[in-house]
């Protein structure tokens, strides 16, 4: 059985979470914290025994088997420059019965993201209430970890296996934040990696 690695899609959205303010002075070291909120999208295919099959599955299906997810990120910023790290786990299970009851399968994904990397201030508005863009490079650090099980209406295992899969690829990206107080904003990120570096395929054995 081989596996594409579904691509992940994150909406990234953070509010109030740092400890950076408007108008901090520029020749001092400062640093924040931020919780992100995610939400997760599936898209890929997978090939069985010579049959593909496409796999899409929303941010409203993941949600209803979620068990556990995880985000912290962390920053130290100093003039235009920066330094950033944040990580984000979540873990997913399911499982679904056949309609005569005879076959019974269980799925378990858990998926790690940690980056790392630097930035540099494009530019910021005056006043209060400024509007800050920066600019991001830095390496994504990708770990995907699935098990599928199947019994049969006895609970005998036919099938237990899974694969796990860890990628590290090369990242640039913007990012926006604009003030609404010296204390409050809205932080908004998006970037694009990989350029086909990492390995991209998985198999199951």
């Amino acid at each position: 059985m081989k596996n594409k690695l579904a691509v992940l899609s994150v909406a990234l959205l953070t509010m109030a979470g740092t400890g950076f303010a408007a108008e901090a002075q520029e020749d001092e070291w400062r640093f924040g914290a931020t919780v992100p909120l995610w939400a997760p999208r599936i898209d890929g295919d997978a090939t069985v025994h010579g049959m593909k099959k496409d796999v899409g599955i929303s941010f409203d299906q993941l949600k209803d088997h979620l068990d556990a997810s995880y985000a912290l990120g962390l920053e130290a910023r100093k003039d235009k420059f920066g330094i950033y790290g944040d990580f984000g786990y979540m873990k997913f299970s399911g499982d679904k019965s056949t309609v005569e009851g005879n076959l019974k399968a269980s799925v378990d994904l858990k998926f790690l993201i940690v980056d790392g990397g630097v930035s540099y201030c494009l530019l910021k508005t005056d006043g209060e209430r400024p509007f800050i863009l920066e600019a991001n490079a830095g390496v994504r650090y990708w770990h995907v970890d699935t098990n599928l099980k199947l019994k049969d209406s006895g609970g005998v295992v036919l099938l237990d296996d899974g694969f796990n899969k860890d990628l590290l690829d090369p990242i640039v990206g913007l990012r926006g934040s604009k003030f609404f107080t010296p204390k409050l904003h809205l932080d908004m990120a998006g970037d694009i990696g990989g350029f086909g570096i990492s390995d991209h395929t998985s198999t199951l054995d």
